[in-house]
């Protein structure tokens, strides 16, 4: 009996709970987990109640229509929790298609999503505690959790984000998304069929194919003339002198080359210069010479008679010896040697004695006295 009326409260129940979304396209593995714990493998048409909870396998994706006529597509390994007009998105990525006017709202860990048209993609990182939004053609406004008032509009074609290692948790002023972060990202839903033939490329990189022709053509359409209105042209003929070239005018081109370059001087070889020795008269003492102003009268010259002697170069043979330092002879050597050895030698001995020098004295004594008083004197 008791189970029988669980079972009519838990039916009751659900029967009174909102419906706040419909299930248009899955594939792969996706769950609803609703708020009495209860769940369900998610299947086109499903039923999403208030407070409900989706879970999307990796290699998944769900496409959800909402109550304000948003669509949502939930990427592989994204976990997200539906309420009446606002989802919250606690781990993954969601791509977003507004279309009513009426505004929604999306929360994450630390952020509040707010929009109305357009199409945009929120990512949530929650172990690094991090959320990113990226406009396609929408311009949502996105503020921090803490700070629900400080919205930041975020254009076309640019991206924001809030981390709590960042500026506070305070969003980032929007910057231009790249053309290989949009591929990167939209490379998530490549399984989504209503979003394979969206060409956004075009639109916010202005990526246009061209065909790739000849330079040297101009392929820009020309308007032929007719043939009743076009006027016949005249043919006109230039004369032009015909020019050869200059290396054939020549016998050879061994020719034209010994005209252009110019022939190597002969290097002439110098004999080297004689000594000559003059005897005779000297020459800067001449004979003086008379002027007058009738006639000028010239001392003859004395002759002068030259004899040119030529003495050839003598070669000097090298002569070799062995060298010895100029400043040392070999005796002094010798001689410095022994008197340095005798010097040092009376050192020692003056400072090594093996006695002390009153007995020595004593010993000198005893030595003269054997002498004075030997037995033969």
């Amino acid at each position: 009996m008791r189970l029988i009326v669980l079972c009519t409260l838990l039916f009751s129940v659900q029967i009174h709970a909102k419906i706040v979304a419909r299930v248009l396209d899955v594939k792969g593995n996706a769950f609803v987990f609703n708020s009495n714990g209860q769940s369900q493998q998610l299947q086109f048409g499903s039923k999403i109640y208030d407070l409900s909870e989706v879970m999307v396998d990796d290699s998944s994706y769900v496409s959800v229509l909402d109550s304000s006529d948003h669509v949502h597509h939930l990427a592989g390994g994204t976990y997200a929790k539906f309420f009446n007009n606002l989802l919250e998105v606690k781990n993954g990525y969601v791509w977003t298609r507004a279309k009513g006017k009426k505004h929604a709202i999306i929360n994450t860990i630390n952020s509040v999503v707010r929009y109305h048209s357009g199409q945009f993609i929120t990512s949530v990182n929650n172990s690094e505690l991090k959320t990113q939004v990226l406009s396609i053609t929408a311009s949502p406004k996105l503020s921090s959790s803490l700070e629900p008032n400080l919205a930041i509009a975020i254009p076309a074609g640019h991206f924001s984000f809030i981390d709590q290692a960042y500026e506070r948790g305070l969003p980032r002023t929007p910057t231009r998304v790249g053309l290989n972060s949009y591929k990167n990202i939209k490379s998530v839903f490549t399984d989504v069929k209503s979003l394979k033939n969206t060409k956004f490329e075009k639109t916010l990189f202005a990526v246009t194919s061209k065909s790739r022709g000849i330079a040297s053509v101009d392929n820009t359409p020309r308007i032929a003339p007719s043939v009743n209105n076009a006027k016949r042209g005249k043919t006109i003929f230039i004369k032009t002198a015909s020019r050869t070239p200059a290396s054939a005018k020549r016998e050879s081109a061994m020719d034209y080359y010994r005209s252009v370059v110019p022939a190597p001087k002969k290097k002439v070889k110098r004999k080297p210069k004689a000594k000559v020795n003059y005897y005779g008269f000297d020459f800067d003492k001449q004979a003086p010479v008379t002027v007058t102003k009738a006639k000028v009268k010239k001392v003859p010259a004395k002759k002068i008679v030259k004899v040119v002697t030529i003495q050839a170069p003598t070669v000097e043979k090298k002569k070799t010896a062995n060298r010895v330092p100029a400043s040392i002879a070999p005796a002094a050597i010798v001689d410095d040697i022994n008197s340095a050895f005798e010097k040092s030698l009376d050192q020692k001995v003056q400072n090594n004695k093996r006695h002390s020098s009153e007995v020595n004295q004593l010993i000198d004594e005893l030595k003269s006295f054997k002498k004075d008083y030997s037995k033969h004197y």
